[in-house]
């Protein structure tokens, strides 16, 4: 997801100008076949997943044994989504997994990744043109060019985590499967992707919602709208409503009277923009938005209580998706926490858990994603599927999109497909073995995370961005430039340096607009404060370039420590 996220490049804001970047988030925001089936009760209610007389679907050949073995063993699918990282920032230094430590850099060579600090001070672009600048082509060495990806070089989409940062997830590799070529379904940013968790399709969108005010969806108010593409050429983009009417799983299970929930954040919390049955009026203009969908916080209760629905799907609050800039903490503990409920539960013994990232965020990943339409199939995400018949410890590389989930499940539940993607995407069959002895459940011990920077310590980045932006811009320290604004305006500095000052206006508003994004998503100022705060910093940079010689550069330029107090990726140490 991209809240008022940045263009590719340094010089631009996805979307939005300076202004709009700086106000842009006022506006925040199986059983075997035949038995019989249950109807979900009211929440709170028992439910024994499968609906009354599910038809079947026609078939023209008896289903593979494996599907047979599924069918037989498989009662409740949960289909949960964190947000924003690539495989390789995940997974790439798992051991046997199709991971990178090094990226390739167009025009530079191979550069080693670096090591992921707990949390970021900004986001990154991961809409369309970021995506397909990053891909480039399928040589994948276009990261760089990623807006705000290597805002003033601190190389943010060459990070990545190891086992330490991710203990939990690394344990749910090694018990379960983790699959190293799940692709994202569109090559863009989060509300496309996450259309296809629920529908198979997109309906041609790949933006994220603009001008929206509840939500994406259609909560978004009347003048929100999404970027369709029309055709084969990702240039040509029409606005289209967000409240969109194609039709989705959930109504399909409707029909065929097979149970599910949605399970997100709920309307006034950021995280609210994940829940995405909000777009389909089917649903949020019905009773089953009243009936079907419910808080995330609810489902420890349902699954410890043996009550999941046949299908179930689960997105996080914002601070617990590993969005940046928040880390990878918050949400581990948040899927543990999922996790010990279900396998505290008695559901856990037929149950299916696909963990997914919805897409890239920008990250670095250096597997070309295979092409199956005008859209996608975007970048590399980290896939982990955990279950009693998971094969323990497995690395699957069969390629799967997120097609794969549903295309499963319909399987398992005799359900037509919803579109080409799902019917002709790969089943994710080959990652079980129902023969098995089934795995015990493996309750995990939440963790201590590290501290989020204080509003003060947040507040205190703002001089610490710009004196980075004017030292990498300029390619001096801040000694250097104080010692020659004695005698020359910076505006002349840069002329001297070959640097436009039109170009150093753009950085210092860049690095503006990314603070003011991210004091926002911390949520220590509200959008009107924000923006108040970032325009008064965009009036004074602007006069500082043409400060008179031997004026004070304090206080927007006061700190010569720069990337020493904003969290930025480590080299990693040697084994």
């Amino acid at each position: 997801m991209e809240a008022g996220g940045v263009r590719s490049g340094k010089r631009g804001v996805r979307g939005l100008d300076m202004r709009l970047m700086a106000g842009a988030l006022a506006l925040i925001a199986l059983l075997l076949a035949g038995l019989a089936y249950v109807l979900p009760a009211p929440h709170g209610g028992g439910d024994s997943g499968r609906l009354a007389s599910s038809p079947a679907i026609p078939t023209t050949s008896p289903a593979s044994p494996s599907i047979t073995a599924a069918r037989a063993k498989i009662k409740h699918v949960v289909f949960v989504l964190l947000e924003n990282h690539s495989f390789d920032s995940v997974f790439g230094r798992y051991p046997g997994a199709d991971g990178a430590t090094s990226a390739l850099v167009a025009g530079g060579g191979h550069i080693p990744l670096l090591h992921a600090p707990p949390f970021n001070w900004h986001d990154a672009g991961h809409e369309r043109s970021d995506t397909l600048a990053a891909i480039d082509g399928g040589k994948m060495d276009g990261f760089s060019k990623v807006g705000s990806g290597d805002l003033n070089g601190e190389a943010m989409v060459y990070q990545q985590y190891d086992q330490s940062d991710i203990p939990n997830f690394w344990s749910y590799a090694q018990h379960f499967a983790l699959g190293d070529h799940m692709f994202s379904s569109v090559a863009s940013a989060t509300f496309p992707n996450h259309l296809f968790s629920v529908a198979a399709q997109s309906g041609g969108i790949v933006s994220n919602v603009q001008n929206w005010h509840n939500g994406w969806g259609c909560d978004s108010g009347a003048g929100a709208y999404a970027l369709r593409q029309t055709g084969s050429d990702p240039r040509k983009l029409t606005g289209t409503s967000p409240c969109v009417s194609f039709p989705s799983l959930a109504q399909t299970m409707e029909k065929a009277r097979v149970s599910w929930r949605y399970y997100s954040d709920v309307r006034g919390h950021l995280g609210y923009l994940f829940s995405t049955l909000d777009a389909f009026p089917a649903i949020r203009n019905t009773a089953l938005w009243r009936e079907r969908v419910f808080d995330q916080a609810s489902f420890q209760a349902d699954a410890k209580a043996g009550r999941l629905p046949a299908f179930s799907w689960i997105t996080p609050t914002y601070q617990a998706s590993n969005h940046p800039p928040f880390g990878v903490c918050d949400a581990e503990n948040w899927f543990v926490t999922k996790m010990n409920a279900l396998m505290q539960g008695s559901d856990w013994a037929s149950t299916a858990v696909y963990l997914v990232w919805d897409d890239f965020g920008g990250f670095y990943d250096h597997v070309a994603p295979p092409t199956v339409d005008a859209l996608g199939l975007g970048p590399r995400v980290p896939f982990l599927l955990i279950s009693p018949y998971a094969r323990k410890g497995y690395i699957g590389h069969t390629t799967y999109s997120f097609s794969s989930v549903l295309k499963t499940f319909e399987e398992i539940d005799k359900l037509a497909p919803l579109t080409d993607h799902d019917r002709t995407a790969r089943d994710t069959l080959d990652l079980f073995d129902f023969a098995q002895r089934p795995a015990a459940p493996l309750v995990l011990k939440t963790r201590a995370c590290p501290a989020l920077p204080t509003k003060a310590q947040y507040l205190s980045y703002m001089p610490a961005a710009l004196t980075q932006a004017v030292t990498y811009t300029l390619g001096l320290s801040l000694p250097a430039i104080q010692r020659l604004h004695k005698t020359m305006t910076l505006d002349q500095i840069a002329t001297a340096r070959h640097v436009t000052p039109a170009a150093l206006l753009a950085d210092l508003r860049l690095t503006i607009a990314n603070w003011v994004n991210g004091v926002q998503l911390y949520a220590y100022l509200s959008g009107s404060e924000a923006g108040a705060i970032g325009n008064d910093y965009a009036t004074r940079v602007e006069r500082l370039l043409r400060a008179a010689p031997g004026s004070s550069l304090a206080p927007l330029l006061q700190d010569g420590r720069g990337t020493a107090i904003l969290p930025h990726g480590t080299p990693f140490t040697a084994p």
